[in-house]
């Protein structure tokens, strides 16, 4: 028996860290147990002298899982 995950939302925001811009595009899905969720957060970030650096990260948050939690980069 698979294990079956639902998207529970998407978004993109960016921000500034220092005099860097940085983008962040999020994905939430919530587990089949329900009782966390697995965020995808890849992290674009753009530098003067840098083109961009890629960030990619997975995350388990479980226990009253929050969309804000992934919105961490």
């Amino acid at each position: 028996m698979a294990t079956s995950t639902t998207q529970l939302g998407h978004t993109a925001s960016s921000g500034y860290w220092g005099n860097s811009k940085v983008i962040c595009d999020v994905k939430v899905w919530l587990l089949a147990d329900q009782i966390g969720v697995e965020c995808e957060v890849k992290c674009h970030i753009f530098d003067f002298d840098e083109s961009y650096c890629s960030i990619m990260t997975t995350t388990i948050v479980s226990q009253k899982p929050k969309f804000n939690q992934c919105l961490d980069c």
